[in-house]
């Protein structure tokens, strides 16, 4: 299996389990979108050199209220936008308050586990949109995990 650049390196630095990569990409999990869909999914981790990550609700939000996506454009979108973040070397977080954060290992170690975990948890068991304190995706060297 074939590692992603700094994806297992930037995890074990933080002291955080390894993720493995796997061999899905962005695009495997959107590939029925449209164009200007996917683009907006290559955007996504641009969000991840701010402080604080991204958030699971602000995927959802910006494919359902931004781009109109609903059923299963939706979960394609934010499957992409997860895979996304992950490949540009992301962790699922949560907050400890105040800017402080902790690993979220919940979903699992392998990438296509955490992506389809995350479908699951969002699309298939809960009907609620996620919210500012569910899950986020943020960089372990931007991030205060201690």
């Amino acid at each position: 299996m074939a590692e992603t650049s700094g994806w297992r390196a930037s995890r074990l630095q933080a002291g955080i389990s390894s993720i493995e990569a796997g061999e899905m990409t962005m695009t495997d999990y959107s590939a029925n979108l449209p164009e200007c869909v996917l683009e907006q999914i290559k955007l996504v981790p641009n969000e991840l050199s701010r402080d604080d990550g991204v958030g699971l609700w602000q995927i959802v939000s910006l494919g359902k209220n931004n781009l109109g996506l609903n059923e299963q454009a939706l979960v394609d979108f934010t499957r992409g936008c997860v895979a996304a973040l992950l490949d540009a070397g992301a962790i699922p977080i949560v907050s400890r308050g105040k800017g402080k954060w902790r690993p979220e290992n919940k979903y699992g170690v392998k990438k296509a586990e955490i992506i389809e975990n995350i479908a699951k948890e969002w699309f298939v068991n809960r009907r609620d949109p996620p919210q500012p304190w569910d899950v986020w995706f943020g960089l372990p060297s931007n991030l205060d995990l201690n």
